[in-house]
């Protein structure tokens, strides 16, 4: 199966599949395909921005979260390095994947949804980078559920917190082209380190 083997990756000629341009906010930078709306939200945590197309249905969402909050809404006391990598903060990609799909489920405070499932092998962990795939499920009236696929990148920031992007879609409209241009989004995407640029600038004074 090729869903889990190269969640964010760069794939040649990826840029040139669908046009489309890097968006830069204060707090991070995010390459876009043409045409997705865009809305920043007036916040320095929780979720900073949302972008996507009405007609696919395509969603890019970035958050800004306490690495101490996700643990400890998980039940884990925070102790020891939270900054340096996911592996010496929390644990193995597994781990933390499902740590950030459960508060994912519950940031969306939808009773109707069935918690989300990380696709087996795609937790993967270098660093301060995670990167995953998971499915969500939402109950309807009909006999067809909706189903979501969302494939998933955090940074750890020197501050204890994290930053992450989630970008998703319909399974029914997931099909090559639509994967290759939000694991390409995710893969572009960088937080600004605005507390070192704000030290540096003291400095510089």
């Amino acid at each position: 199966s090729r869903r889990g083997r190269c969640v964010g990756g760069r794939r040649a000629g990826a840029a040139e599949a669908v046009a489309g341009e890097i968006y830069t906010d204060a707090q991070f930078q995010i390459w876009l395909p043409k045409g997705f709306f865009k809305s920043r939200r007036k916040v320095k945590e929780g979720t900073l921005f949302t972008s996507g197309n009405l007609r696919t249905a395509e969603i890019i969402s970035v958050q800004k979260l306490s690495t101490e909050k996700l643990l400890m809404d998980a039940g884990v006391v925070p102790t020891g390095d939270l900054v340096s990598g996911w592996e010496t903060a929390i644990g193995k990609a597994d781990k933390v994947a499902a740590l950030l799909a459960f508060a994912r489920d519950n940031d969306a405070k939808q009773a109707n949804g069935l918690p989300s499932k990380v696709v087996a092998g795609s937790p993967k962990s270098s660093g301060t980078t995670l990167m995953f795939e998971m499915d969500s499920e939402m109950l309807t009236m009909s006999s067809t559920n909706v189903k979501r696929i969302t494939v998933v990148r955090a940074e750890l920031l020197p501050d204890k917190q994290f930053m992450v992007v989630w970008a998703s879609a319909p399974s029914e409209e997931f099909g090559p082209e639509l994967r290759q241009r939000l694991e390409y989004s995710i893969s572009t995407f960088a937080p600004r380190r605005v507390e070192a640029d704000a030290a540096a600038k003291e400095l510089l004074k």
